[in-house]
């Protein structure tokens, strides 16, 4: 069910994070405090706070006020009706901000990619670029555009697991109100301005929401795997 889908992609992303927040750093540069030495080698105090603005105390106070407004974001409270007794909930409460620890990884991964490819574009066009190594300001353009392109590639990403999670959220709204045809009517008023049907490479790189057609059909499937209950059998009920 949605349950396990919701298990199997979280570590899908989990393990793909890991390994490669690890293994690119100790393939390209024999470990973490290796990476971060040619960091501030290539742009010293680049890892430093300043003494002002944004300091270790504005740092410490962002992280505490983020974790804090983790609590309160609203698929926790979808937790509240899904566990089935407060051990579970308490254990979420715990469980949940660890996923924090994997933006980490995230940023090992664009900091070996970017030095990588400047290493590798510095050979192949360094000569007639007069750029050799990272540290020259000469050398910004083309970090900049290695930074634009990790955020390219990663996008699609960031979009698919998103939408994965935005999906989750919908059959856990039809699940609660029992209502698909009403759920897929409200999906036909957005596409005055939402494109209904998009082609499947359209929704995985632009839609960071399921798309009109897949919302439609999921509350489709839905409602034919809830025929025979008693409510959907009945019909939609009139408001008046």
């Amino acid at each position: 069910g949605s349950a396990w889908n919701s298990v199997v992609k979280d570590l899908l992303i989990l393990a793909i994070v890991l390994f490669l927040g690890i293994y690119l750093p100790l393939h390209y540069y024999g470990g973490f405090s290796d990476m971060f030495r040619a960091i501030d080698a290539a742009r010293p105090g680049f890892l430093t706070f300043p003494a002002k603005g944004s300091s270790v105390t504005w740092f410490q106070s962002t992280v505490l006020l983020t974790a804090l407004g983790f609590f309160m974001w609203p698929h926790t409270f979808g937790s509240i009706f899904t566990a089935k007794d407060e051990r579970i909930f308490r254990r979420n409460a715990m469980v949940l901000p660890l996923y924090q620890l994997i933006l980490l990884f995230v940023f090992f991964v664009g900091f070996a990619f970017v030095a990588w490819g400047f290493r590798v574009l510095s050979l192949i066009f360094g000569g007639n670029w007069d750029v050799r190594t990272i540290d020259d300001p000469a050398g910004l353009p083309v970090l900049m555009a290695l930074m634009t392109f990790f955020f390219l590639l990663a996008t699609p990403v960031e979009n698919t697991i998103v939408r994965t999670t935005e999906a989750q959220a919908d059959l856990f709204g039809v699940n609660a109100v029992r209502e698909p045809d009403a759920f897929a009517e409200a999906t036909l008023q957005l596409s005055e301005y939402r494109k209904l049907d998009p082609s499947p490479w359209e929704e995985v790189f632009f839609y960071d929401h399921p798309s009109g057609r897949s919302r439609i059909h999921m509350m489709m499937q839905w409602k034919a795997e809830h025929l025979n209950d008693p409510d959907i059998k009945a019909g939609p009920v009139s408001p008046q």
